[in-house]
């Protein structure tokens, strides 16, 4: 009776261990030590109990049967393990197809630009929980998809807490990225913060800006909708350190500023200011400029000459454009589609931008030896000009003027870089409207995006851009109730029955040969 109850009992305990290591693998395949444990386990106590009834089965193990069922389990086992080879194979090397209308599951190019400047092995720490990590590693493994030297590494912050605290978590699903001995948290989990900590982690030093005050210039910490608070918030986003400078009241422009940034300044500049600014460019900085047009009296009109000296001439007239403009503009708020493929500011932008009243950026004639490159423009003409007569605006009557205003297509930004054989080559990005980055266009990425990219292009990141973190502009597909029943049954029901119901016919036929 004991060893009767005793076998039966080896019985229950391995039908249970069966039924414990499938789920087991199914639910938690990356703990490895316990599914291994307990699955070589269940296998030793199977062979205990064959070992145990040797005698009673020896007749059915020689049993034609026996060699049958064999032969089946070992096919089983074979198409198994190819299914399995194969499932390992597309793991190491997965294919990725977004079939989106943006691309809203793939990385953008400003992305794989960053990525592809990365030599050295880059670890993306995923700190979640389980419910939570399956989303985050597959955003990790877009990544790796196009950079062989990113690893993931996933910590369950409920079952590893030494490590939470190892590495100062204090916000579930946040993301460390190691590089080299730099570490960077991410707790925002999208494109534009990931890629923006791979920019951060592999440049040598965050470049300074240094934002003059003093001109009425937009305010980056006001955040009403005139203000600049939103475009702060980009820079910082992007890892730019800002400072502000009055340069009344400066006596020198420090040596380690990376970019002098004078934005929408309307009030004039004095003789200093301006000389400090030149002395500025000839050491070969680096400078960031937007200037409105005035029909009023033009405070900028010293900055404007100054720029005309480095080779840039930012006129104060008005760029129509009557067939790519704003709803309800008339023509003076252009939406700006073509961009330079061969300026590196430009080369990978894809969007459009525009801008409320902008001006004209051209070249001219200087002394100065260097090359003048537009990268943004308005349409051809006769859809496009740039109006000199701002008063036409308030009066309504805006047209083109023969032998007065210029045919299109009219350039809204440009650079200037010095041709010289120093290390350091002043640089210019000139726009004529600086209004296009305030808090009410922060929804319009592009805006902010060729901003970014030009800032990139004055410290010279060569092809990698900054990346704004841009707005979802997916559509949703809504599934009715109808189809959700449709669903239900076809995928819960019917294709089960069906793939049992093969099953049993080609048993049947088997049992008959």
């Amino acid at each position: 009776m004991g060893q009767t109850f005793f076998k039966y009992l080896l019985y229950f305990i391995n039908a249970i261990l069966y039924l414990l290591i499938i789920p087991l693998w199914i639910s938690i395949p990356e703990e490895l030590t316990l599914n291994i444990s307990i699955s070589a386990v269940t296998i030793l106590l199977s062979v205990v109990i064959i070992f145990m009834n040797r005698q009673k089965y020896e007749k059915y193990y020689r049993s034609n049967h026996f060699k049958a069922l064999l032969s089946s389990v070992l096919s089983i086992f074979l198409v198994f393990f190819i299914l399995g080879l194969i499932n390992y194979l597309a793991f190491k090397h997965p294919l990725y197809w977004d079939f989106t209308k943006n691309q809203v599951n793939s990385l953008s190019k400003q992305s794989e630009n960053v990525l592809s400047q990365i030599d050295g092995e880059v670890i993306f720490n995923v700190f979640a929980t389980r419910a939570n990590a399956k989303p985050l590693l597959d955003f990790v493994e877009l990544y790796r998809s196009k950079n062989s030297k990113i690893k993931g590494n996933y910590v369950d912050i409920e079952l590893r807490p030494e490590v939470v605290a190892q590495y100062n978590i204090t916000t579930p699903n946040s993301v460390v990225l190691e590089y080299q001995e730099k570490r960077i948290t991410v707790q925002s989990i999208d494109e534009g913060a990931i890629t923006n900590a791979l920019i951060r982690l592999t440049r040598s030093k965050d470049p300074l800006i240094c934002y003059s005050v003093g001109h009425e210039e937009g305010n980056l910490k006001d955040d009403i909708g005139g203000g600049l608070s939103m475009l702060a918030q980009a820079l910082a986003d992007n890892y730019y350190k800002v400072n502000e400078i009055n340069l009344a009241t400066a006596e020198v422009i420090p040596s380690e500023v990376d970019i002098l940034m004078l934005w929408g300044s309307h009030s004039g500049f004095l003789n200093n200011e301006i000389s400090m600014i030149d002395q500025y460019l000839k050491r070969g900085g680096k400078l960031l400029v937007a200037i409105d047009p005035n029909p009023n009296q033009d405070g900028a009109g010293p900055l404007r000459e100054l720029l005309v000296q480095w080779g840039i001439n930012v006129s104060n007239d008005l760029v129509v454009d009557k067939i790519e403009h704003i709803s309800g503009s008339n023509g003076t708020v252009p939406l700006i589609k073509n961009f330079s493929k061969e300026h590196k500011i430009t080369k990978n932008f894809e969007g459009q931008v525009f801008f409320p009243l902008v001006s004209s950026v051209a070249a001219i004639t200087t002394i100065k030896a260097g090359s003048f490159e537009s990268f943004a423009f308005s349409s051809e003409y006769p859809a496009s000009w740039g109006d000199t007569n701002l008063n036409e605006l308030f009066e309504g009557k805006i047209a083109f003027n023969e032998g007065v205003d210029k045919k299109g297509p009219i350039s809204v930004a440009a650079s200037w870089e010095e041709a010289t054989n120093s290390d350091k080559k002043a640089r210019i990005v000139a726009f004529g409207n600086s209004t296009f980055v305030i808090n009410s266009y922060s929804k319009f990425s592009g805006n902010f995006q060729i901003l970014l990219n030009a800032l990139s292009w004055l410290v010279d990141e060569g092809e990698v851009y900054s990346s704004v973190i841009s707005g979802e502009n997916s559509n949703k597909v809504i599934i009715g109730n109808s189809a959700m029943g449709i669903i239900f049954y076809v995928s819960v029901l019917l294709s089960p029955i069906v793939c049992f119901g093969l099953a049993f016919i080609i048993y049947t036929r088997r049992r008959k040969l």
